[in-house]
């Protein structure tokens, strides 16, 4: 046969492909017959009332199959077949088409590799734009996650037990168990299958339905990059298919969030990677509620066969306070990548006035990838285990981002900021995972300590620093270099001291609790004989510290500056750099300067060009988390917190006064009356009139916008040019 080409679609209106998957042909079961046809994406005038889309996962591409693409002569739905031709698949498309459910009848379906010619750069990038739209008018979207195994039908039905056993608040993400069939079960398997809904108790690794869990949950399919968009535009209608067993979307992110959220043994061979597994999976299913650069590096951990498609695989999934962002983006695979990912870095700019996503770059420790350039473009082409955590910060008070000019030629970006301290010192923290291969006990006190590595870490920075509790905090007034560390140690204070009590958990730490640990740490001897009992004492301070110390610390080190300052910050850091705030940036950033051409020899600041910098990637350091660096320190009586506070219901910054116990999300170190406006849409704060206000004529609510740079220039603060390339 003849291979099957192309036409260009019509370049009037929303135009795509379906296919018509035809009944199988009983002399030729193996051979699998289509049909390829245009039509209007609108459904009043699309061919087809109703389709289905699949999605699936590509496999081996040069693992390949042929499909016989056939013509219909006469109106779509006549059995008059002619001229065949060949179209090369996949052989993972073709395995999804032979499982696909009623075979015997046509299927009208929407399908990436066979709807769009995917050799087509210009018809790709059109395509992608409606990718959204097309998934949205999908009437059922069919996930294949793969052809049955010994134990995928345990697998899916232990999903589908669970989610009819609990309850999931999509607000706060908080499981409640509720009676169903399954719980109320007389038999042998009724007390496994409640200790299984007991978040608190740890997940039975060696029995065969956590075999088979974690079997089901690495497959291929869970970590392609694209299913975030078709499951989610599709999550009412879209179902997951293993061989011929099927579970309904809706189901699968409740048992998925669930396991997330169960406890596990930490000293188990395999906890590290179900623990990155699971994590990567629930992610899929509760991304809306993701700030964008997290959304990103979440989508470093899928696969994707072109890294374009970590920034174009996301546009019909953004929260709705992003959709301008997304309308400022065209597709195009014929642009460098670099391009792609710095467009859309300037069009969080543009539109937003915020310029967090700079806080994304991160210099590599050791050059393992080809040299990435700009340096202020951040690379989401590395593939990732692991989500590199970054918590939020607001070191630049929740301004807007200053004056920028776009890149030039060179690549070179100017925005302002202010440089705030210079790294003398640095140690890169080591990997904090636990020992796997030590014996476990369930004696307390025969157990041998759970991440000794945390240990040796804090000797060693004991060797630089003064822990002591009255070691005096420079930079912040009434705080110790002891509390710093511990700030660092926990990702830049996100400890029950600066948590509002919605977002607080068993497993979220306290300043306490860390100084406990550092105490612990800095008294433990091995020989000692009396050490497993002090142990036993700081048992449920070292595990709670350390579960939260091993995300915040990976990849990373410990920078101490010439002015004081105790942070982490990318490992890449090393003497010499500096710590930059940005207005519109919410952290820190590490700069490296840029010596001065011709001038390779002196070792003085003279060497430098002050202005030109690369970006080596984000920091924390106690005294500039908060907004210090460009809004001084917060009043004595007044504290920084985290709060659900957004009408969207995610967490950002409140002020509470320790003496009243009221919580306000308006700084109050911002003159605000400086920043009223009479646009509600280039709002940040609203404050209602009181009651003296409004009976003498005042707006009912008053509007302020956020801090700028002509409100930093009044307040005296000295923004400086800063140029990254």
């Amino acid at each position: 046969m003849d291979r099957y080409q192309y036409k260009p679609l019509s370049s009037s209106g929303k135009q795509i492909r379906l296919v018509v998957v035809h009944p199988r042909v009983p002399s030729r079961p193996e051979e699998i017959r289509v049909t390829i046809f245009e039509t209007p994406l609108e459904a009043e005038h699309r061919v087809w009332p109703t389709f289905m889309a699949l999605s699936y996962v590509w496999g081996d591409t040069n693992d390949r199959r042929d499909l016989t693409v056939v013509d219909l002569k006469d109106e779509p739905g006549s059995d008059h077949l002619a001229s065949p031709k060949c179209l090369s698949v996949t052989a993972n498309l073709v395995e999804a088409l032979t499982h696909r459910p009623w075979p015997d009848k046509h299927c009208i379906l929407w399908i990436d590799a066979i709807c769009i010619n995917q050799e087509d750069l210009d018809e790709r990038s059109e395509q992608v734009k409606l990718m959204a739209e097309i998934y949205s008018s999908a009437s059922q979207v069919h996930a294949w996650l793969g052809p049955p195994t010994h134990d995928s039908n345990l697998a899916m039905n232990l999903l589908h037990r669970i989610s009819d056993s609990i309850d999931v608040d999509w607000t706060s993400f908080e499981i409640r168990t509720k009676d169903s069939q399954w719980s109320r079960e007389s038999t042998s398997a009724h007390m496994y299958f409640q200790l299984l809904l007991d978040l608190h108790f740890n997940l039975p690794w060696d029995g065969p339905e956590s075999q088979a869990l974690e079997s089901l949950l690495n497959r291929p399919w869970f970590e392609r990059l694209w299913i975030r968009q078709e499951v989610t535009l599709g999550a009412d209608r879209a179902v997951l298919i293993c061989g011929s067993a099927s579970l309904h979307w809706s189901a699968f992110r409740k048992a998925a969030v669930f396991l997330n959220k169960k406890s596990m043994d930490p000293n188990h061979p395999r906890f590290e990677r179900w623990r990155a597994r699971i994590a990567l999976v629930a992610d899929s299913c509760i991304h809306s509620k993701t700030w964008l650069g997290q959304l990103l590096r979440q989508m470093q951990r899928t696969a994707c066969t072109d890294p374009r498609d970590r920034v174009y695989g996301i546009l019909g999934i953004l929260p709705p306070e992003w959709k301008g962002l997304a309308a400022k983006i065209r597709p195009d695979y014929r642009k460098p990548v670099v391009w792609v990912y710095q467009e859309l870095l300037l069009a969080e700019m543009t539109v937003t006035g915020r310029a967090d996503l700079l806080s994304e770059c991160l210099m590599p420790k050791a050059s393992t990838t080809p040299p990435w350039s700009p340096s202020w473009v951040p690379n989401w082409t590395v593939r990732r285990e692991w989500d590199l955590t970054m918590t939020q910060q607001c070191a630049d008070g929740q301004s807007a981002v200053a004056a920028f000019c776009p890149p030039t030629d060179q690549g070179t970006l100017r925005i302002k900021g202010v440089l705030v301290a210079t790294i003398v010192d640095t140690l890169e923290f080591p990997s904090l995972i636990v020992d796997t291969k030590e014996n476990r006990n369930d004696n307390v006190a025969e157990q041998p300590l759970p991440l000794p590595p945390v240990v040796a870490l804090i000797k060693e920075v004991a060797a630089k620093l003064d822990l002591s509790d009255t070691a005096h905090y420079r930079p912040s007034r009434g705080s110790t270099v002891l509390e710093a560390l511990c700030y660092a140690f926990s990702g830049g204070g996100h400890l029950t001291d600066h948590l509002s009590d919605e977002v607080i958990n068993n497993h979220t730490p306290s300043m306490a609790q860390f100084k406990r640990l550092v105490e612990f740490a800095l008294e433990y001897n091995h020989d000692d004989a009396s050490a497993l009992e002090r142990y036993a004492h700081f048992r449920a301070d070292v595990l709670i510290c350390t579960g939260h110390m091993v995300p915040a610390c990976k990849e990373r080190a410990l920078l101490i500056t010439r002015e004081g300052y105790v942070g982490a910050g990318p490992a890449a850091a090393q003497p010499g750099d500096k710590i930059a705030v940005m207005p519109g940036c919410m952290r820190p950033l590490v700069l490296r300067p840029q010596k001065r051409l011709g001038d390779l020899t002196t070792t003085s600041d003279t060497e430098y060009d002050t202005n030109t910098y690369t970006v080596v990637g984000p920091c924390n350091a106690h005294g500039l988390n908060w907004g210090e660096a460009l809004l001084g320190p917060l009043p004595d009586d007044m504290t920084f917190i985290w709060s659900p506070s957004r009408s969207s219901g995610d967490v950002g910054p409140e002020f509470r006064n320790s003496h009243t116990g009221e919580e306000t999300v308006a700084d109050p170190r911002i003159d605000w009356d400086l920043l009223k406006t009479d646009s509600k849409e280039r709002s940040f704060v609203q404050r209602e009139a009181t009651v003296a206000e409004f009976i003498f004529g005042a707006d009912e609510v008053t509007y302020y916008r956020r801090p700028d740079a002509e409100y930093f220039e009044r307040k005296g603060v000295a923004l400086r040019n800063l140029d990254f390339v």
